[in-house]
């Protein structure tokens, strides 16, 4: 089995160009680096490198090698961050909404209904809230229209009204038909 880091550090050398250049980026000496990737050379047991006078560049085998590094690690990343969802998901409900008002009244009562979760909101754009519900970041939206989705269920929550204070000895009040015209 090959050990993560050395996949991290096969990636960088194939991002970075030389030894060098990679295990600079690391914080690692080169003869570190170099000793990594003799074991992984080891490991495959193919040549990974070209090796020549003052020049060492990864070959053929180590170029598949390194794009294969790269999906390896990305999809490590991926399970990673399905497992803390997941985890997270378990333990809380996470609301996100386009603006705080509605969560005066929602946060109560989800957690009455779900009293042993933590409720945590965000304040998010819509296009951010649909992206975190699709991705599982949100259990609950907040939008200010109706989403379409097969997969979602949309229901209306309530209507807002809004109203514009002002003083009455500014004189804006003698003008106020004019700006709330249609």
């Amino acid at each position: 089995m090959i050990d993560t880091y050395l996949l991290e550090q096969l990636a960088a050398v194939h991002e970075c160009g030389t030894l060098s250049a990679a295990a600079e980026k690391l914080h690692l000496t080169q003869p570190s680096l170099t000793r990594s990737m003799q074991k992984l050379e080891t490991l495959f047991g193919v040549k990974l490198f070209e090796r020549g006078k003052n020049r060492v560049v990864l070959n053929e085998n180590g170029v598949l090698a390194a794009e294969c590094a790269k999906h390896i690690l990305a999809e490590e990343n991926e399970m990673i961050q399905r497992v803390r969802t997941l985890d997270r998901s378990s333990r809380m409900i996470t609301v996100g909404a386009i603006s705080p008002g509605p969560m005066f009244e929602l946060s109560p009562l989800i957690s009455s209904v779900y009293p042993s979760k933590t409720i945590t909101t965000e304040i998010r754009t819509e296009d951010e809230l649909i992206q975190g519900l699709t991705d599982g970041t949100y259990q609950m939206i907040i939008l200010n229209g109706e989403f379409k989705s097969p997969a979602v269920n949309c229901i209306p929550c309530g209507t807002e009204q809004l109203f514009f204070p002002f003083l009455r000895n500014t004189g804006f009040h003698k003008n106020r038909n004019a700006l709330f015209r249609k």
